[in-house]
């Protein structure tokens, strides 16, 4: 029995056979020429002050898209200082990584809270437990 099966593609709405991604191959084929279009635009030196817009209305390529390339790190754009996107958190604009540093904060609060919380519950456990030390063992050792 086949795994394939049809599906519409995500980006078009075209009725195609699903082999591994929810895109068609058109679609593929026109992600990556758009790729190739920004990763050129950026090694020309006179683009390197060019915001994520200006790219985007140079290129024609959408803001949407650019902005995936760089969460999927196909495009890495930390020396670029002016090309700022969303936060996939709050929406926040970053430069770097896919989350602003309030977001990375409140995070490391609440897994440092479930921390917390678990080492408190573990010792809650280990008090209320009995624990015998078997003598004999001790005096052959």
């Amino acid at each position: 029995m086949s795994l394939n099966h049809l599906d519409h593609c995500v980006r078009c709405d075209a009725l195609f056979v699903v082999v591994g991604s929810r895109i068609c191959s058109s679609c593929l084929k026109q992600i990556e020429e758009e790729f190739q279009v920004c990763a050129a635009f950026l090694r020309k030196k006179e683009n390197r002050m060019s915001t994520l817009q200006e790219m985007s209305e140079q290129t024609g390529v959408s803001v949407y898209q650019i902005t995936e390339f760089i969460r999927q790190q196909r495009l890495i754009v930390d020396s670029y200082t002016n090309i700022e996107y969303p936060c996939e958190g709050c929406g926040k604009l970053v430069q770097k990584s896919r989350f602003c540093s309030d977001c990375k904060r409140d995070w490391q609060e609440e897994v440092d809270a479930l921390a917390n919380k678990r080492s408190e519950t573990e010792e809650k456990e280990r008090r209320s437990t009995y624990h015998i030390k078997d003598y004999r063992w001790d005096r052959h050792s």
